[in-house]
């Protein structure tokens, strides 16, 4: 008999092999949540209803479809493609930090230039407003500052 973790590698197994084989007659095999981070059941679900009602939910109630952006092989190769060309990918929805660091490495150049330009004001701006002050205490005839 076998037990859940070999129960889930066959499974895995199984659906990793029928990923690769993209063809239009070769159904798709939902990944049960794997890629979600979670089960299409949750505990408390698999406690309060009994085994019938989660076969007949199985078998007759169409289920979710937690990763449809990458249901083939295909997609996930052309996600690492998205990746390695500084892309965004499908595999899940954008964060904004993702989006922010994407749009870096895309234009490395261009933000450094733009980051160069404040940077260089506000440090104009603080050696001025110091060489001020120092010209102000010279005239006031205060001795300058021990360093």
């Amino acid at each position: 008999m076998m037990d859940s973790k070999q129960v889930l590698a066959r499974f895995d197994a199984e659906r990793q092999s029928l990923a690769l084989m993209d063809h239009p007659n070769i159904a798709k095999v939902l990944d049960g949540g794997l890629l979600a981070g979670s089960t299409p059941f949750s505990a408390k679900e698999l406690q309060q209803k009994g085994l019938l009602e989660i076969l007949r939910v199985v078998r007759e109630e169409e289920p979710l479809r937690p990763s449809t952006r990458l249901s083939t092989a295909n997609g996930f190769a052309a996600d690492v493609l998205r990746y390695l060309a500084g892309e965004p990918v499908q595999t899940h929805p954008p964060s904004g930090a993702y989006r922010l660091n994407t749009f870096v490495r895309r234009n490395r150049v261009k933000v450094m230039a733009g980051t160069a330009v404040p940077l260089a004001l506000v440090a104009g701006v603080i050696g001025t407003s110091w060489q001020a002050i120092q010209a102000e205490r010279e005239r006031a005839g205060e001795p300058p500052p021990l360093h």
